[in-house]
Formats: structure tokens, C-alpha cells, sequence
């Protein structure tokens, strides 16, 4: 790929994630919703550029425990639905997480926006690489943390909201990036070519 169209994908990632932060700020508020776009985005960003900026990701190998991560994340957001994790998380950390800014954009904003990358990292275009470092990264910081939620509300470990099913999509994740590290490694090393 052309070098300055590279650079191009990479400034978009930049302003996506400014953009993100910005949105996420305004509708949300509180400096840990920005922290959570920023290290699962930033950490997406130095990932990706890292490994799959250069050598983009076998998609056979890691569309799969993509779209698999995707549909247990749509599990576990059914279980915060239920439980209210909105109102919760809400008044646990200050910010104000209404049940239908919290429908808008993780069920339906956010899936428009992960299944186009998994259409992207299908056709082995770099922002679908961004986007699959990115949801994986997401997956395990956000997913862990709703077990320190807990310790923030009542300072004891109990049931949180979304607490049953965090670890569902957190498992493929993981799968997911020793692939992507995997496959890096072994392209480095002259063992796999660019297919």
C-alpha cells in the first residue's frame, strides 16, 4: 500500500479517537469515560501500527474470533441492560449514563461501527485492523474492570452490573490478539508471507 495513503488511515485514527473522546466526554462525562476510549483506542493505535500497519491480519484466521467477540459482547450488553448498568455505573462514578444514551450507542452505534470493521478487516483494509486491535484491547480492559467496579460503589466485592457475562467476550479477545501477535511474528521472521 502506498505509504501516504498509510499516513492517511493513520491521521483518521488519530481524529476518530479525539472525536471519540470528545463525543464520549459531552454525552457522558467524567474523565474515565474518556480514559477507557483512550487506552482502549490509543492502545489499539500503538498496537496496530506496530504489527498489522504494515502486514495486515490473515482475515480466515481473525475475522472469526472477531465477529465471536462481537456476539458475546451483544450478550454481555443485554445482561447491563437488564441489570441496569447505566443507573449504576452512573452513580458509582459521578457521570450521567442515561438508559437511553446507553441504548443509542453501545448497542447500536457502536455495533454499526464494529461489524463495518469487521467487513474492513475481511477485505484486509488498515482501519479494520485498527478496529480489530482497538475492540480487543476494549474487551479486555473494559470487561476486567467490571470487577473492580464493585470496590468503587459499596467497597466490597458483590455483583455488579454486567458482572455474569464481562468474561464472555473477553476470552476470544485474548485468542484473538496472540493471533494477530502470532502471525506478526511469524511474518517478521520470513516464516508467513503477506497473503
Amino acid at each position: 500500500m502506498n505509504w501516504d495513503l498509510k499516513y492517511l488511515y493513520l491521521a483518521f485514527v488519530v481524529t476518530l479517537l479525539i472525536v471519540m473522546s470528545f463525543v464520549t466526554y459531552s454525552e457522558i462525562g467524567g474523565a474515565l469515560t474518556v480514559i477507557v476510549v483512550g487506552i482502549a483506542g490509543g492502545g489499539g493505535l500503538i498496537a496496530w501500527v506496530l504489527t498489522t500497519f504494515n502486514h495486515p491480519a490473515e482475515p480466515k484466521r481473525v475475522v472469526p474470533l472477531y465477529y465471536l467477540t462481537l456476539a458475546l459482547l451483544m450478550a454481555h450488553i443485554v445482561e447491563e441492560y437488564l441489570t441496569d448498568f447505566p443507573i449504576v455505573f452512573s452513580k458509582t462514578f459521578s457521570v450521567n449514563l442515561s438508559m437511553g444514551t446507553f441504548i443509542l450507542y453501545f448497542p447500536m452505534v457502536n455495533f454499526v461501527f464494529w461489524i463495518s470493521g469487521g467487513v474492513l478487516l475481511y477485505y484486509k483494509n488498515p482501519l479494520g485492523n485498527y478496529l480489530c486491535w482497538f475492540m480487543f484491547i476494549a474487551m479486555i480492559f473494559a470487561e476486567l474492570s467490571h470487577y473492580a467496579f464493585p470496590l468503587f460503589d459499596s467497597g466490597q466485592f458483590v455483583y455488579y452490573p454486567g458482572m455474569y457475562t464481562a468474561l464472555l467476550p473477553l476470552i476470544p479477545a485474548i485468542i484473538g490478539m496472540y493471533r494477530l501477535i502470532k502471525d506478526y511474528q511469524l511474518f517478521r521472521t520470513g516464516k508467513i508471507i503477506n497473503a
